[in-house]
């Protein structure tokens, strides 16, 4: 059942926000990342002794401390199919059925999730779970859509670490990485050389890495000196600019450090990648995009 309620911290940094915060990146809180694990894992434990109805008051707990920010609806999504799985257990079709509805709304479009799931044996044959697929891929369709126009009008006019300004059209007819980092990030860290190896590798043949790094001082200047040292030490050879919070929520579908944006030569947007890349898996994005004419 309970596949992934909090995404894995392994190979992603996930910028936790303070329930009840406006919407942009706050301090990372890990009360409310801990918070939220404990539920999840209470109301896992819950399902497995079948004690559906607690397993469901963890479950609204949960949405209660969630977020509203874009980048966590994913966790919401997840907490709705959970919902949806104990009211069908409970014979709640009404229940289940509006959970499901909630957790395509943020995201759910996998139709082996409802098909290959047993606990909606109760619900499966009612016309409103068929007519979930239709929706699936209407949404689906739909969020991409907007999630494709909103990434190929994705732009940046900053000033790097070295006080100099940068704008996305300073790369045309260049392939762009975009990579959306912090110094904290311990992905983010590991991935550093392979970029600076496919800059000094692909640099000559049209490549151009552009790091927006997000970090936790409130002292920008502080930040600034931060990054400089991490870039001396690193020796990143592209250039550097620091981001706020509230750049991170312009990009749709953003939720966890390092994402990586890849554009084609034309300006194009064409993939972005979520949490730690080996050099390998780098290339393979981006040596088609340089052959572009």
């Amino acid at each position: 059942m309970f596949r992934r309620l909090i995404p894995a911290l392994l190979t992603v940094c996930v910028p936790f926000l303070a329930a009840g915060s406006p919407v942009e990146e706050e301090e990372l809180d890990p009360k409310l990342g801990e918070k939220l694990l404990r539920l999840s894992k209470s109301a896992q434990e819950k399902y497995r002794q079948k004690e559906h109805a607690k397993a469901i008051d963890d479950l609204d707990a949960m949405l209660s401390l969630a977020p509203k920010a874009e980048m966590f609806d994913d966790l919401r999504m997840q907490v709705h199919f959970y919902l949806a799985v104990n009211y069908a257990r409970l014979n709640r079709e009404k229940d289940a059925i509006l959970n499901l509805e909630k957790a395509v709304e943020n995201g759910l479009v996998q139709r082996e999730s409802l098909d290959n799931t047993e606990d909606f044996a109760s619900i499966r044959k009612s016309r409103a779970f068929a007519a979930l697929g239709d929706k699936m891929k209407k949404v689906a369709a739909d969020k991409e859509k907007e999630r494709i126009e909103k990434l190929n009008k994705f732009d940046f006019a900053l000033e790097t670490i070295d006080g100099k300004p940068i704008s996305r059209k300073d790369f045309a007819g260049k392939v762009l990485v975009v990579d959306i980092w912090g110094t904290w990030c311990p992905p983010c860290r590991m991935e550093i050389p392979h970029l600076v190896e496919l800059q000094k590798k692909y640099g000559p043949k049209g490549l151009q890495i552009v790091g927006l790094t997000s970090e936790k001082n409130p002292d920008a200047k502080e930040n600034t000196r931060v990054v400089r040292r991490f870039r001396d030490d690193f020796k990143i050879n592209y250039p550097l600019a620091l981001i706020s919070g509230d750049f991170t929520i312009r990009i749709p579908g953003f939720n966890a450090f390092p994402t990586t944006l890849f554009f084609a030569r034309d300006g194009t947007f064409k993939t972005m990648e979520v949490g730690y890349k080996d050099l390998a898996a780098l290339e393979k994005i981006i040596q088609p995009l340089l052959s572009e004419r």
